[in-house]
């Protein structure tokens, strides 16, 4: 007779503030509230507990207990992955760098190696060589060839969405090259997002809004002092002072989504609550059009294995005070992603969507880059042993299979150790090109602390679910997507 266990796969939150916990089982996507007692016994299945025959039958039926050995649960996780992985085949994601340079040089910006280069006669990408800012035929290349990506993937979506992406995109230097890129793709029916600094915004004002760029990140490190020594414009002016004023002016445009980055390391994270007191003196605090977050930094050893600076999980901790005040102010990143997934799957009653990739770059990221080439991963623009193929023939896009099958047919359900941890789908195996500086292959996990991270947002989002069902409340909470992992 089949014996019944606690699904490999079932992942119990942290305590909720209220009492109880939610059950969620990362190979069905259901979610369920469960007592003290009930999580108690969960924690100590091993032991033989008894549960009552209507629980027992509930979650069977929900993926939390199960007949399936662990061997089978593994091999339905590998099948599952691979299909999930399909499906999101058929759906390309596409970003344009008008530029690789920038006019800023922060402090802990992971592009400064490719653009020091750009201004060296040997380099393969530089100003001598022409191929540092996209031109007219770029753009051209680049609009033909996301007709044919589309085409060879099976998506026949109308509309869609382009980040732009640098160095800097939104640079005035660079300002018709990038009026065309958006006018253009919004006649054909895409709008746009970006991940800028801020600064040169006031050129760009045209674009915000509906029909072109309708979602911007910027970071703000702190106050201006702090702030202006990290994020340090090349012509010495404040930095600060501008993006301020920017934000105000697309703000006032509407139609725009802003994303107020900080960035916490050891140095700064004491600082975050000042910089709300910034952001509330200006207004934005609980405004429906800006999403405030910290988010980790990153960074590099001498062997060039690449560590969070400080764990998301330890953010968490410290930032969730600060950060429960206000609808609009999350702690990090993970978190963020996590509760955009959470929270709709709680207000529809439907399972947790379950993904087998990390991100778009394991599935069908394409980065179209100023020296004709595509890139899959933001981390590796530049770098030519990630070129996944160029652009610029008049026989369309060529691709370099090689490369295209070590990036776009990664998944957790080939990676040996995610096969075995209940996030395995949840989290699709974390930064593939982190995974890569850490361990030599884009085909082991990068964890990133997310058990801790998921395990507590999981458990915030749903006692705040409950709040709002008691209180009468049943609009969906505000939903914002990060246009940066």
């Amino acid at each position: 007779m089949p014996i019944i266990r606690l699904s490999s796969y079932s992942i119990l939150s942290d305590p909720l503030p209220g009492g109880g916990y939610a059950l969620m089982n990362g190979l069905t996507g259901a979610i369920d509230l469960v007592s003290d007692e009930i999580a108690c016994a969960i924690s100590d299945f091993d032991r033989a507990p008894t549960f009552p025959p209507e629980a027992v039958s509930l979650f069977l039926n929900r993926g939390h207990f199960t007949f399936l050995t662990q061997e089978e649960e593994i091999e339905r996780v590998s099948t599952l992955a691979a299909l999930l992985h399909e499906e999101q085949k058929s759906r390309p994601v596409f970003m344009i760098v008008p530029s690789f340079d920038c006019n800023y040089r922060c402090v802990y910006c992971f592009e400064r190696p490719l653009q020091k280069g750009l201004v060296k006669l040997q380099s393969e990408v530089s100003y001598h060589n022409q191929n540092v800012v996209m031109t007219s035929s770029n753009v051209e290349a680049v609009y033909r060839s996301i007709r044919e990506i589309k085409k060879l993937a099976g998506d026949d979506r109308e509309t869609g969405q382009i980040l732009l992406y640098g160095g800097e995109p939104l640079n005035a230097d660079n300002k018709e090259i990038v009026f065309e890129i958006v006018r253009r793709g919004a006649r054909e029916g895409f709008e746009f997002a970006a991940v800028s600094n801020g600064h040169d915004w006031d050129h760009f004002l045209p674009l915000f809004g509906e029909g072109g760029l309708r979602q911007a990140q910027v970071s703000i490190d702190g106050p201006r002092a702090v702030h202006d020594r990290r994020r340090i414009h090349r012509e010495g002016e404040s930095s600060f002072e501008k993006i301020i004023a920017n934000l105000h002016a697309v703000l006032l445009r509407g139609g725009v989504t802003v994303q107020i980055r900080f960035h916490a390391d050891p140095s700064t994270i004491d600082l975050f609550d000042e910089l709300l007191d910034i952001i509330d003196h200006e207004g934005w605090l609980d405004n429906r059009s800006v999403v405030v977050y910290a988010n980790t930094v990153y960074a590099k050893d001498k062997a060039g294995r690449v560590s969070a600076r400080i764990e998301n999980g330890d953010l968490m901790a410290r930032m969730k005070s600060s950060a429960s005040r206000y609808k609009n102010v999350f702690v990090c990143a993970p978190a963020l992603n996590a509760r955009m997934q959470i929270l709709p799957s709680l207000t529809d009653c439907a399972p947790y969507r379950l993904k087998s990739t990390y991100c778009a770059a394991n599935y069908g990221n394409y980065i179209f880059a100023p020296d004709g080439f595509m890139y899959a991963c933001w981390e590796a623009v530049g770098e030519c042993g990630n070129r996944i193929g160029s652009y610029l023939g008049e026989d369309g896009p060529l691709f370099d299979e090689r490369v295209i099958d070590r990036w776009f047919n990664r998944h957790a359900g080939l990676i040996g150790e995610c096969l075995k941890c209940p996030h395995a789908l949840v989290c699709g195996g974390g930064c593939a090109q982190y995974a890569e500086y850490n361990d030599g292959t884009l085909y082991k996990p990068f964890c990133d602390d997310f058990d801790r991270i998921f395990r507590r947002a999981l458990a915030d989002n749903v006692e705040e679910f409950l709040r709002a069902q008691e209180s009468g409340r049943h609009e969906s909470v505000e939903r914002a997507e990060l246009c940066y992992k």
